[in-house]
């Protein structure tokens, strides 16, 4: 990737990545209106795009100050410019009212179609849903020629960033495949002509990076998450009648969303603070009680949510691994706080005490121990321990016997964290090894004999991660033998 894309992806959050790739689709097609390549004026999309601002922020905070629910910054403004997107923009002032309703719908359903405190449907889906059941459908005119070099752009980004690359490779290729088999079954076999269409004038793209790869809204597991992948893919595709509801890919992506809630209900934690320990220099881990009974793997991670003032631009949402078992007490978070220009997050964090609470949702990862015992290396940068912390504790409190090689970098002895747990699984058969230079292929193969039959696990910053993967590749450990964690926009 090229150096500053990667960076930019690294130290910013998820959802200001959603807003910075939206707001730049939003301002690019105002512009190209100015100069007469798209049919709206651009006084008029100006104007859309205002009242849906205005109608997602004001009727957010009214929905959460009505419930007790915290306000998140960002979910409102994406919702706005989603809708801004794929809406048709007003051409009269009867217009701006369908609108600010169609605004108002989604952000409504954030707080009204919940189960256990998490919503359940694509807000910006629901609210092109009930606009069009008022006669005002959705246009999904962002789907266009003019904008599909950027938004191939702001689609990459936010693929890249969410780690969804598979999941929208997937449903793409699945509508592709359908309009393709569709098309055929009414004589047209123009399949280079329908490809591209799907591309350029299809909402195929905007849909599987914007809205189909929502946290909030996806299974848990990978093979159900395909599942949703491929449903939305062939319902947005295949004409289908629900009562009054027609299909469309609002529609679809709502079907889609449905499923996910059967197959994998998720709820919001509330944690509190129990105790907060300095593990190592600017490395704390912070104990929290839940107040329901999480049910996780180690290794998975967590969306933390606090709510402070005067949240920074990476805001007051954050993805941390969870750092403790399911079978200790508490939920764990280890993070490092820096001493010098810390986020406003981490600042928070930092800040918290005894009794002060945040949220937790949307438990997800695949970054999970296989449940018979097969021989293990894993890797960990410096804060990328916190899921073998998890998966160690998780040994020592099963007594499970485990053959681990555990390859610790970090920049000096004194960052060592959680050797006590490290050290606890040492009789179960977990072999701890510190290094505080750069792991090389020589002493994996003088450590480790047996590398090439191993489950590589790695675990840290970004560029850590991939340097290490190509070095297990170079010494010939099969792809399929590796599994990678990531900690972008730590």
């Amino acid at each position: 990737m090229i150096p500053f894309v990667d960076k930019y992806l690294n130290d910013t959050a998820m959802y200001r990545v959603l807003v910075h790739a939206l707001g730049g689709l939003s301002v690019v097609a105002v512009v190209l209106s100015a100069f007469g390549q798209l049919p709206a004026s651009p006084s008029w999309l100006a104007a859309s795009l205002l009242i849906l601002a205005a109608s997602c922020f004001a009727s957010n905070r009214l929905f959460a100050r009505i419930v007790g629910a915290s306000e998140n910054r960002e979910s409102w403004l994406i919702t706005a410019l989603i809708l801004f997107l794929i809406m048709f923009p007003a051409s009269r002032l009867p217009d701006l009212g369908f609108l600010a309703f169609a605004g108002i719908a989604a952000m409504g359903s954030k707080f009204l179609i919940t189960r256990q405190n998490r919503h359940l449907l694509n807000p910006a889906a629901i609210g092109a849903l009930v606009a069009g059941l008022l006669g005002y459908s959705a246009a999904w005119w962002v789907a266009t020629p003019v904008l599909l070099p950027f938004l191939l752009v702001a689609a990459y980004l936010v693929v890249r960033k969410t780690r969804r690359e598979r999941l929208f490779a997937l449903y793409v290729l699945v509508v592709m495949a359908a309009r393709i088999g569709f098309a055929y079954g009414q004589g047209t076999v123009d399949v280079l002509g329908i490809a591209w269409e799907t591309l350029a004038s299809w909402p195929a793209i905007f849909l599987g990076a914007f809205m189909l790869t929502e946290p909030l809204t996806l299974p848990a597991e990978r093979q159900w998450q395909s599942i949703e992948a491929a449903t939305v893919g062939l319902l947005s595709v295949i004409p289908f009648q629900i009562g009054a509801l027609a299909s469309s890919p609002e529609l679809a992506l709502i079907v889609g969303n449905v499923l996910s809630a059967c197959v994998s209900p998720k709820r919001l934690m509330r944690l509190t603070l129990v105790k907060k320990t300095e593990t190592a220099p600017g490395l704390w881990d912070f104990a929290f009680a839940s107040d329901v009974t999480p049910r996780f793997e180690p290794g998975q991670y967590l969306e933390w949510t606090l709510p402070h003032a005067k949240p920074d631009s990476r805001g007051n949402r954050r993805t941390f691994t969870v750092a403790s078992s399911p079978t200790e007490p508490h939920v764990h978070l280890g993070v490092r706080i820096p001493s010098e220009k810390p986020s406003s997050f981490k600042r928070a964090l930092s800040e918290l005490k005894p009794g002060d609470r945040v949220f937790g949702s949307n438990l997800l990862g695949e970054f999970t121990m296989p449940k018979r015992n097969v021989p293990m290396a894993w890797i960990a940068g410096g804060i990328g321990v916190t899921p073998f912390r998890a998966m160690a504790q998780h040994i020592v409190d099963r007594g499970e016997q485990r053959d681990v090689v555990l390859y610790y970098a970090c920049r000096t002895e004194a960052d060592f964290a959680y050797r006590d747990v490290f050290e606890g699984a040492a009789p179960l058969g977990l072999r701890l090894v510190c290094l505080t230079d750069f792991l090389t292929a020589d002493r994996i193969k003088n450590d480790t004999p047996d590398y090439a039959s191993r489950l590589w696990y790695l675990s840290g910053p970004p560029m850590m991660v991939d340097s290490y993967k190509k070095l297990l590749r170079s010494i010939g450990v099969s792809k399929k033998m590796i599994r990678t964690d990531y900690f972008p926009g730590y």
